[in-house]
């Protein structure tokens, strides 16, 4: 069913509004964040290590997720619009 609805702007909100500690129930179902779950829900690999906000990472990392006739144009902050059609969604 959820797969039927796909993205859901209320479920959303009360998703991020109910999550503690990783967890959240919705409807009587509880739903369980983890790296791994978030991986298989939106196709990107959990590889490598832990990212803090405040650490930069390396271009190699954010590369494969580029459109490549954005490559040369970025810089620290990049638009929405540099992220490959499929990633687009994500953000």
């Amino acid at each position: 069913m959820v797969a039927r609805v796909q993205y859901h702007h209320e479920l959303t909100w009360l998703f991020v509004l109910h999550l503690h500690n990783g967890q959240t129930t919705l409807a009587g179902v509880t739903f369980t964040l983890t790296p791994e779950s978030i991986s298989l829900a939106t196709g990107i690999p959990n590889v490598g290590k832990q990212w803090n906000k405040r650490k930069k990472i390396e271009r190699k990392h954010y590369e494969p997720y580029i459109k490549p006739d954005y490559l040369r144009q970025l810089s620290r902050f990049f638009p929405f619009r540099y992220l490959k059609d499929s990633y687009a969604p994500l953000m």
